[in-house]
């Protein structure tokens, strides 16, 4: 895509791939990756007990509404008791994840819209289906 003259990419959300973030870095200059919060909250609930998931998500849910990064990290040292105890090689995974918490560095009102890549890959299925469908036509 560089090659074809895409320049100007100020944001990169991907899956946690080893080597992402540097490569954003090493080719779109002023580049921010942002680890996708979807599938990250999707792995930790694999992680997490039947009778925990609900209170994971809904910690998760209070972490990734967080306007700052500071607010997050304070958010995620602070974790409801019970979970901190059963959980703690989550707590420090989203304390030491410096990429799960980019998105606050765009306007409030960007946020929402660029802490994950699943509405993009929702678009890419809707047009593949589409493009299958005009073909088979």
């Amino acid at each position: 895509m560089i090659y074809r003259g895409l320049e100007g990419v100020q944001l990169i959300i991907g899956d946690s791939f080893k080597g992402l973030d540097e490569t954003t870095t090493k080719y779109f200059e002023n580049c921010i990756y942002q680890e996708c919060y979807f599938h990250k909250k999707r792995s930790i609930r694999n992680k997490t007990a039947k009778e925990d998931k609900d209170k994971m998500d809904e910690f998760l849910t209070n972490v990734f509404n967080s306007s700052s990064r500071d607010e997050a990290i304070n958010k995620i040292k602070n974790m409801p008791l019970e979970l901190a105890k059963k959980y703690k090689s989550i707590q420090m995974e989203l304390y030491t994840n410096q990429n799960l918490f980019s998105y606050t560095e765009f306007h409030v009102r960007e946020q929402y819209y660029i802490r994950t890549n699943n509405t993009s890959e929702s678009l890419g299925a809707y047009i593949i289906v589409c493009k299958w469908k005009i073909t088979s036509l």
